[in-house]
Order: C-alpha cells, then structure tokens, then sequence
C-alpha cells in the first residue's frame, strides 16, 4: 500500500522546463491591450522577446485607410530565457504569468517559434492563428512551391478557397494561410 501511495505522489510532481544554461522559448501571458508595451519594457531589460504582429489595412471614416500593427496572439509574449531572468520577467508591469499546461512550465520548441515567424513573415495571403478554429481536419498534404516550401499540415476548404493548416502543439493553436492548390501535395 506504501508503494502506490509514494507512485501516486510522483503523479503530481510539476515539470519546470527553465534551465540554468541553456535559453528557451517560454509564452508570457499579458494583460489585456498590453502585449506591445510588454515588448517594449522587455527588450529594454535585455530580455530576448518576439510578439507575433501581421500589419492590418484600417479604414477610418473622413480618413484615408492606414496600415496598422495586429497582434497575432492577443495576451502573447515570447521570451527566450534561462532560470535567472524568470524573475525579471515576472517583475515587469503588466505581466500577469507565465503560460502553463496543467500547471506545468514548459516551453515552446524553437521549431514552432521559428515556424510561426516565418508564416508571418513569407505568407502571400490571409494569415491568421486561432486557438479553437471551427475547421474540419482534411487531407495531409505539404507545400511543394514558394517560400513555406517543405511545411506539412491539413488542407481544410472552405467558402471555396483553400487553407493550410499546421498545429502548434504547446501553444495549443493553429496557424491558418491561405495556400494556392498548385502548391501543394497529398502526403501518404
């Protein structure tokens, strides 16, 4: 009986991915409309960051539309960091907590958070990242041309155009574009 009870206990103990050497990628939940200015506060304390922003046309009424900063994943900031400045992080304004998983830290590949960057930076067309999207998974398919060459996801039609969707598994979210048919290839 002792044995299951001390099995039991090991069931609860909570991962913390922060390491005294190595930088990894960490998501910071945010206040509301404070993403930027977190940025901002965090690049001044020397902290490695990225907010995901995609620029946005705006139509104003008596103004000309303007070309505006979106971000991406409202109440997101990513840092890369080591156990040190956890705290540093936590310490400034507006930051409300680290992202955890079942209370649980841990953090986000670097092969996500380079994937995310270059969605947004290479897409031709609609981007968009959602947490709950209302999509049918489809067919695996991969990008054969352009510059998302190589990427596997599900196309996923829909009003009569396609999407490529990848999964970001940490995060929990996707990462929807807009992709050309010619692009792309069935995977088996």
């Amino acid at each position: 009986m002792g044995v299951r009870i001390r099995e039991q206990k090991k069931e609860f103990i909570k991962e913390n991915h922060l390491s005294d050497t190595e930088a990894r990628w960490f998501a910071v939940w945010v206040e509301v409309k404070c993403e930027k200015m977190v940025f901002r506060q965090l690049q001044k304390k020397g902290i490695n960051c990225y907010l995901p922003l995609k620029k946005e046309r705006k139509h104003y009424k008596k103004c000309r539309p303007k070309w505006v900063e979106k971000v991406v994943l409202p109440n997101y900031v990513f840092v890369r960091i080591v156990k040190q400045e956890a705290l540093a992080v936590l310490q400034t304004e507006k930051v409300r907590s680290f992202l955890k998983i079942k209370q649980n830290l841990l953090h986000i590949p670097d092969r996500e958070i380079e994937l995310l960057r270059r969605f947004l930076n290479e897409a031709e067309g609609e981007v968009s990242i959602c947490s709950h999207c209302d999509f049918e998974p489809g067919a695996r398919v991969k990008i054969v041309r352009g510059s998302m060459l190589g990427y596997e996801g599900h196309l996923v039609e829909k009003k009569n155009r396609n999407f490529f969707v990848v999964h970001l598994d940490v995060l929990g979210a996707d990462i929807v574009m807009e992709v050309e048919t010619k692009n792309l290839e069935r995977v088996k």
